[in-house]
């Protein structure tokens, strides 16, 4: 039996970076148009009471949002700017979910001096919100003529050590170029971070500022998906990065590293969803209704015509291929999204095939069964008799303000 659930997404307060700037102009990755989504999207990714930490918070507006988004949540803010902190402080206070603390993430523990950004020009106030603790470039020096301010500086790592802090669902940084350097001192804390909001700049904005390919790759060896990136080639971005557990275990990643389509494969069109599907298997009675021309399950076709709109956050549980999904992908639209299940291997691999060939920019494919109870599991199907392990996981945490069936 086939279920589909959905519900409208909220309009939920967004970070000041994103509410201030112009919108970015190109997008590598999904969900192109959640940029004025971000903590609706960002919820797909963290549990209703979430632990969080953000450097650098600057005047706290950003802060107020991620705590009024997750009452629950617990909130720790790093502002390393006595000014800054002063004000974020005061605009807290009586936030009990919030912990400010007058330091700098860095990649040393230590003293360190920190660049502000600013002219005395009444012009140039949009500078006066900006500082890092790396140098500005020569192209940068004539935004650089605020204040320079020694400050204590800590290394992730070692702080949640301290702290005894075991995980972290949400990691938000924005440091004026130092957000490289700060992941890659602390690789023990990213082993148990579920999602880094992370704020990326041009090569050429501060002396040694590490290209966005290059994190990219750091943390894609980490065990990190770049989800979207929203960016101007010559001003600033924001990109978001999932740890790759969320999507799928090891046993299915090595799966999926290892499977490839056959190159026997034959593409076929099916009008009614305006779907590719590249068919090999024989001994499915699913792909057999597709080779021969015809739409499979067509009912709830007509149903995802009729019920789900535009903007919808949709719920594919039992996704196969991606027949229904793609479907459901095109109806929600750029500004909706797609959760898609499938905890069979194979079926999984070749959905993530099927959204790739009818570019589905608002799915979320997630190789998990759904359950009473989270852990692990069997599974067994028609064509794989043979029992093995699924992880199995709920989505207690998905944020959605209705939810119909």
């Amino acid at each position: 039996m086939r279920f589909i659930i959905f519900g409208m997404l909220s309009a939920s307060f967004l970070f000041g970076s994103i509410e201030t700037k112009k919108p970015a102009i190109k997008c590598e990755g999904s969900f192109i148009k959640w940029d004025k989504k971000l903590l609706d999207l960002l919820a797909f990714f963290v549990p209703s009471n979430p632990t969080i930490i953000q450097a650098n918070s600057f005047y706290g507006g950003e802060t107020l949002s991620l705590a009024q988004y997750w009452p629950n949540g617990k909130i720790i803010s790093f502002e390393p700017s006595p000014d800054f902190y002063k004000i974020q402080s005061s605009k807290t206070t009586g936030c009990s979910n919030i912990q400010i603390y007058h330091r700098a993430l860095n990649d040393f523990s230590g003293n360190a001096d920190l660049y502000f950004y600013g002219r005395s020009s009444r012009k140039a106030k949009k500078f006066e919100r900006g500082h890092s603790l790396l140098k500005p470039s020569s192209n940068w020096e004539i935004c650089n003529q605020g204040p320079v301010v020694n400050i204590e500086c800590v290394v992730l790592d070692e702080w949640c050590h301290q702290n005894r802090m075991d995980r972290i669902d949400l990691l938000c940084l924005n440091l004026g170029g130092m957000e490289f350097q700060v992941l890659k001192s602390s690789p023990k804390t990213l082993k148990n971070t579920r999602c880094i909001y992370v704020h990326t700049y041009p090569d050429s904005f501060q002396d040694g500022i590490a290209k966005f390919d290059d994190l990219k790759k750091f943390l894609d060896k980490l065990g990190f998906q770049l989800l979207t990136h929203w960016y101007n080639p010559k001003q600033e971005g924001d990109a978001i990065f999932v740890n790759k557990s969320y999507f799928f275990d090891h046993a299915a990643k090595e799966f999926i590293d290892s499977f490839k389509i056959d190159e026997t494969c034959k593409r076929y069109y099916e009008p009614r969803s305006n779907t590719y599907f590249d068919l090999c298997d024989s001994d499915d009675s699913i792909k057999k209704t597709l080779q021969q021309g015809h739409a499979y399950e067509g009912n709830i076709g007509a149903i995802i015509e009729d019920l789900i709109k535009p903007g919808s956050c949709v719920l594919d549980i039992g996704s196969h291929i991606g027949i229904h999904t793609v479907c459901m992908s095109n109806k929600t639209g750029p500004d909706g999204a797609v959760v898609a299940f499938e905890p069979d291997f194979k079926f999984y691999a070749e959905l993530l095939h099927t959204l790739k060939i009818n570019h589905c920019k608002n799915v979320l494919p997630i190789c998990k069964a759904l359950s009473e109870t989270s852990g692990q599991g069997l599974l067994s199907t028609s064509l794989h008799p043979v029992l093995k392990s699924s992880d199995l996981r709920t989505v207690t945490h998905l944020h959605t303000n209705q939810t119909n069936t």
